[in-house]
């Protein structure tokens, strides 16, 4: 079936209004665009997240996204001629995104407003930033972008960062996005929580290399690496930060499977 492309833009890149241009904050700006609120409905505010374990909400929603696609997989099939009728991407992501809206309605895990979770600071065009400055957390509002627009896939770099790069672990603390109603798909949007790295700079593109090396990566182009097992990618300088004693922090990144098809091999 063909889709408009004005459609796909206006799905995947929806906004809500833009925000007024927060203070630049040269440690996590990705990069010089204006700071828009990339689908977060400024509503009611909410102070606290309702709270489980992180690693279990983690759990939890990937089972209900994996037995919720495999469940309209084995419907679809068995409702068409031959089985020859599969789940488009398209229609993955708005089962996802319904499954994660009711996942977070039901557990006090919907935030209204972002911005209740801390001051405005300027992201990039995945993440919209949030900065409490009372217990340096940095709350990162993301949109998918990285993530082939499934929420099942993020869950899964999530993984892989943690596993990898520790120090600058993610946590899931909630979703926000827009509620559209009974008859459209939401937007969904991740809350991500990351410990603050303060007064620290760019590192630079050698250090980038002699660092992932040190950890057992190699090269595959300048911002991409592998292990073998896990394919590394978007370590550019703003990326990946040093601190007042030269340790590297890994804040930002795309993973991906080696033995797969890498999602995200950029050259530039």
């Amino acid at each position: 079936m063909f889709i408009p492309f004005c459609k796909i833009f206006r799905d995947r890149f929806f906004i809500a209004e833009k925000l007024e241009k927060p203070k630049k904050n040269s440690n996590f700006a990705k990069n010089n665009r204006e700071n828009v609120n990339n689908g977060i409905f400024n509503g009611s505010t909410q102070k606290e997240l309702g709270g489980s374990n992180e690693v279990s909400i983690r759990t939890e929603i990937a089972d209900k996204l994996r037995n919720g696609v495999e469940e309209a997989r084995r419907k679809l099939a068995e409702s068409s001629q031959n089985g020859s009728r599969i789940l488009s991407q398209y229609e993955q992501e708005d089962l996802e995104k319904q499954i994660t809206f009711d996942y977070a309605k039901e557990n006090g895990l919907w935030v209204d407003d972002l911005y209740s979770l801390g001051r405005p600071l300027k992201g990039g065009i995945e993440n919209t930033l949030a900065l409490d400055n009372m217990t340096g957390i940095l709350y990162k509002s993301n949109n998918l972008l990285n993530s082939k627009f499934l929420i099942s896939n993020l869950i899964e770099q999530i993984r892989v960062h943690n596993l990898l790069f520790s120090e600058t672990k993610y946590e899931i603390v909630g979703f926000t996005g827009i509620d559209n109603g009974k008859n459209r798909t939401p937007h969904i949007e991740v809350i991500l929580k990351q410990d603050y790295v303060p007064n620290t700079t760019e590192s630079t593109p050698q250090e980038i290399l002699d660092y992932m090396q040190s950890i057992g990566f190699q090269q595959l182009n300048e911002i991409t690496f592998t292990n073998g097992q896990y394919i590394v990618s978007d370590l550019r300088p703003r990326n990946v930060l040093k601190d007042e004693n030269g340790i590297i922090y890994v804040v930002d990144d795309i993973v991906s499977d080696a033995s797969a098809e890498p999602l995200y091999l950029r050259n530039s």
